[in-house]
């Protein structure tokens, strides 16, 4: 069977409910089984979309469904359509670059062209719903798929903790998207250099430019680019010479002078009353590192925090 073949049984076994026959029936219509998920990262090829699409059901049925608590129509609407916005999104077109003989040629690349910019996760709900009624938790689950990327969380929403905090099912449909490794070639040869680094201690400044040159060392990979990451708000990343540990300790004292712990803030992850000196301590959050030249990985520290107040601090030395 094709992978369109795949998807249409999956959606005509699983999703039962009025208006499916006839979103069905649009997306033929659409270039949603031909177009690619993205212009340049996962899946960025013909059939892309579709592909990452049947991807995250599988791996949100096989990681995180339970038959006996779990609705499989609802698993199957957020995943199989939660990029329901991407048709009718992409282009094609010519750009100019370089081929093996340092000759430029153009060359047909993928583009965005929004037909109807309403969004993301929000356009894929809106479109859904024009044929069939989402539940609630469903509706949730499908906008903020994106999760920590979405663009109103970078411009400071707080909407999605609320999301995640209500909805459980947008959880799940979120790991199957940012936390596992797509199934497709492909996208297995992008992730597949992925590394995290647990740094289980308190609050402090920690080098990890031994452990970035071990893992590009292991890797093989002669020249590229490291992208090192911190994807959470109580850590963060910074970058210096490490010629002499006062800076280290500077550091962490204006940071503490200037976010010092509080016993009023009154938000989620406040200051709790100190009962021992580790009810202050946070572990220090993960950071993660894509393998690249062995110059890139000199001099970076991981810092970490102890609380939602210095978080802010933190993300200044991102």
């Amino acid at each position: 069977m094709s992978n369109k073949e795949i998807f249409i049984e999956t959606y005509n076994k699983n999703i039962h409910r009025p208006g499916a026959e006839k979103l069905l029936a649009w997306l033929e219509g659409t270039d949603f089984f031909t177009a690619p998920a993205s212009t340049r990262f996962h899946a960025a090829y013909e059939g892309g979309l579709l592909d990452h699409s049947l991807n995250v059901y599988n791996v949100l049925i096989s990681k995180h469904f339970n038959p006996e608590t779990d609705d499989l129509e609802s698993y199957t609407i957020v995943s199989l359509l939660h990029d329901l916005c991407k048709a009718g999104f992409y282009k094609t077109e010519l750009r100019n670059r370089k081929n093996d003989r340092g000759e430029w040629e153009k060359v047909p690349v993928y583009a965005v062209d929004d037909q109807f910019p309403y969004g993301h996760g929000e356009k894929s709900v809106f479109l859904i719903e024009r044929f069939m009624r989402l539940r609630t938790e469903e509706a949730i689950a499908v906008r903020w798929h994106m999760g920590g990327f979405d663009e109103s969380v970078k411009g400071g929403s707080f909407a999605l903790a609320h999301a995640f905090e209500k909805y459980p099912l947008a959880v799940s449909c979120t790991f199957p998207i940012w936390k596992r490794p797509i199934c497709t070639k492909t996208e297995e040869n992008e992730h597949e250099n992925q590394r995290i680094f647990h740094l289980d201690r308190s609050r402090g400044m920690y080098n990890i430019t031994a452990r970035l040159r071990e893992v590009i060392r292991e890797s093989g990979v002669q020249s590229g680019l490291a992208v090192v990451y911190c994807p959470h708000t109580t850590a963060g990343i910074t970058i210096n010479e490490n010629a002499a540990p006062d800076v280290q300790h500077d550091l962490l004292l204006g940071l503490r002078e200037a976010f010092p712990d509080r016993r009023g803030f009154r938000h989620a992850e406040a200051i709790r009353p100190r009962t021992s000196s580790a009810a202050m301590s946070a572990r220090a959050r993960p950071c993660s590192s894509r393998t690249a030249s062995p110059s890139s990985a000199s001099g970076r520290a991981c810092t970490s925090a102890s609380s939602t107040v210095r978080a802010i601090a933190a993300t200044i030395l991102r």
